[in-house]
């Protein structure tokens, strides 16, 4: 009896001391199934913000957008700075990488705003370096985890590994100070080198107790708890227009033509995934030229599902790729040219047709900044389900 129970204890501690199997739930999409549909069927408005940004200090690519109260939060990733604007698309504060010495940054691998300051991880110089929305130095904290996003809590901080096998295999690692907790979600073999920038970091659901992170190079989404504790997966099974791990490989390498993802009317990866009130969004590219739009319950059911969307709102060009969301919109960006390049082609059908549309008064406040290369933010406001 007594070698019994140390056998058993013996088992308890080994099964303790490994990392969780993690095992996703499936949710089944057949993207065949998408129809062409109204854009006033899953949303109620529209909403323009030009963000106006002087030449003498530009953004030249902008890159990851966070909504934050009154403020949009905005990364440069060829100059490395962060932009602050108000609301309504005015700079505020630019917070400028400076250097490599105490109290500067100088490259954004990801940023996150935490409790209002503004955290920057920055792995050149293997640190996480935090600023308040002026622009003055709080603090910093040594980082020598190479991850490429980060979730920042009072408790943890949570890391995506972007396929980087240097700690254990597992693309998310939490740690507490400095000392590692708990990893999660195995590196697919042949994915050690699939490196992808992740224009959506963690993504907190203010509706609830969640953080949502969509792994690239897959149809898998991570949901954690506000602190940054891994809680479960689910993955999409796309029947004929998924690929498989096998194919996947052979594309990231070579091997395989990328030719046969339209072909054959295939979808690479899940492009996003969004939270809003008492549902999600997901958006997916197939064949590379279909873009479907598909909406989800709170158990994941999908409620809605179209491709590609005929404005009936204001009849504008929708850029068919959602760059983020806010609590109630999705977000897209577009250069400013080519959105006033839009407007001036469909101008005369859409006074005719839409004659109240607040896209004109917008047009008209903001004609003379919209030919000087800026960026636009269109948000669509998501209907809430009935």
């Amino acid at each position: 009896m007594r070698t019994l129970i140390i056998i058993t204890f013996c088992i308890i501690l080994i099964s303790c001391g490994q990392e969780k199997q993690n095992t996703p739930e499936r949710i089944e999409l057949n993207l065949k199934e998408s129809k062409r549909s109204l854009l006033s069927e899953n949303f109620e408005g529209i909403k323009y913000i030009l963000l106006d940004y002087q030449d003498s200090l530009p953004m030249v690519q902008p890159f990851n957008f966070i909504f934050h109260k009154n403020y949009i939060f905005v990364n440069d990733r060829v100059l490395e700075n962060i932009f602050v604007f108000s609301s309504d698309g005015k700079v505020l504060k630019v917070i400028k990488s400076t250097g490599t010495g105490p109290q500067e940054f100088i490259q954004i691998n990801d940023f996150q705003v935490f409790d209002d300051q503004i955290l920057i991880k920055d792995n050149r110089l293997m640190k996480i370096i935090a600023f308040d929305f002026d622009g003055n130095f709080k603090f910093e904290l040594k980082e020598d985890l190479p991850s490429y996003n980060f979730y920042f809590s009072n408790e943890f901080t949570t890391h995506f590994m972007n396929n980087n096998l240097s700690d254990g295999g597992f693309n998310f690692i939490v740690k507490s100070k400095d000392k590692v907790i708990d990893r999660q979600v195995k590196i697919k073999g042949g994915l050690s080198d699939a490196r992808m920038a992740v224009a959506n970091s963690f993504k907190k659901n203010n509706f609830k107790n969640e953080v949502i992170f969509t792994i690239p190079f897959s149809y898998e989404i991570a949901f954690f708890d506000t602190l940054g504790k891994f809680k479960n997966t689910i993955e999409f099974d796309l029947k004929d227009s998924g690929i498989d791990l096998d194919k996947r490989i052979k594309l990231r390498n070579g091997t395989l033509d990328y030719a046969i993802v339209k072909e054959e009317g295939l979808t690479e990866m899940i492009s996003s995934f969004f939270p809003f009130d008492r549902q999600y969004f997901a958006f997916f590219e197939r064949g590379g030229n279909e873009f479907n739009y598909v909406f989800l319950d709170q158990n994941f059911k999908v409620t809605s599902q179209s491709n590609n969307l005929k404005n009936d709102i204001d009849g504008m060009t929708i850029r068919n790729v959602p760059w983020t969301s806010t609590n109630e919109h999705l977000v897209f960006q577009i250069n400013s040219n080519e959105f006033l390049d839009d407007y001036n082609k469909k101008f005369d059908k859409a006074e005719k047709k839409f004659p109240n549309a607040s896209i004109h008064d917008f047009i008209s406040k903001n004609s003379h900044l919209l030919n000087q290369d800026k960026t636009v933010l269109v948000l669509l406001k998501v209907k809430n389900p009935k």
